[in-house]
């Protein structure tokens, strides 16, 4: 019987290895969306700073709330970012919520605001477990604006 156990634990062992080397290589994949630099073609927006994105449109991050899981917790659900930005056009006024997730794209993350496609494409930084919560000046959106 103990010769069994050992063999046991043996094979436990080596099972949890495999299983943290395949956490480890997925992490590594998704490393861009824990780093500060920005997606090609996008824009950063700072919280509650009015950024001009084009000659026509300035965009502003007034509220934002963070409920994704933070790295080295585990959660049930991934959680996501909504965001609410403020729209002007020097004309006219507008606010809209966008929300990002890391993992999963969503139709929420895109909105039509005026004559423009905004999408939300990162929201750093990302949350970790053993970090006291961030900061709301520390975040930055950013966002792809097309025109139509």
């Amino acid at each position: 019987m103990g010769e069994f156990f050992r063999l046991s634990m043996k094979v436990l062992q080596f099972i949890g290895g495999i299983v943290f080397l395949f956490i480890f290589a997925s992490c590594s994949h998704n490393a861009e969306i824990y780093n500060g630099s920005l997606p090609d073609g996008s824009v950063g927006i700072s919280y509650k700073v009015q950024k001009k994105v084009t000659d026509k449109l300035l965009l502003e991050v007034i509220n934002f709330e963070d409920t994704r899981c933070p790295v080295g917790d585990v959660c049930s659900n991934p959680g996501y970012v909504d965001v609410e930005i403020r729209a002007s056009s020097g004309i006219d006024i507008t606010s809209t919520t966008l929300r990002y997730n890391d993992f999963q794209p969503c139709d929420l993350s895109r909105d039509t605001i005026f004559n423009y496609v905004v999408e939300l494409v990162k929201v750093t930084p990302f949350p970790y477990a053993d970090k006291p919560a961030q900061n709301a000046e520390t975040y930055r959106f950013a966002v792809v604006v097309e025109e139509l």
